[in-house]
């Protein structure tokens, strides 16, 4: 997670970009999206990364899953009446730490 200036593309865009370029083991496969007007230089993205960016269909949130599954965690520790402003860095990488270090299911469990 990062603090991104605005909900805009020209924001989100690089916030993005060095996010998924500073990510140790290069897993990323691809990025799933919703449709926000935040991801409109989705071909940036792609063209930078090299992985390809999708949407998923308007009112369905199934198929973001995963997000989904982590919004409901961040929400343990960024109730929806904070202000996501009054967070600070260090807090949001505890709160990273936490997501990542925490066991998930995957293929094959």
């Amino acid at each position: 997670m990062r603090h991104v200036s605005g909900r805009n593309s020209q924001a989100v865009t690089p916030v993005l970009i060095r996010f998924f370029k500073g990510i140790k083991n290069k897993n990323a496969k691809s990025i799933t999206v919703d449709r926000g007007r935040e991801f409109a230089k989705y071909d940036d993205i792609e063209q930078k990364l090299g992985i390809p960016v999708y949407f998923a269909h308007p009112y369905s949130p199934e198929e973001r899953g995963s997000n989904e599954i982590l919004n409901r965690y961040v929400r343990r520790f960024i109730p929806k009446e904070r202000k996501i402003e009054t967070v600070s860095n260090k807090e949001l990488d505890q709160i990273n730490h936490w997501i990542n270090a925490r066991p998930m299911k995957t293929r094959n469990w």
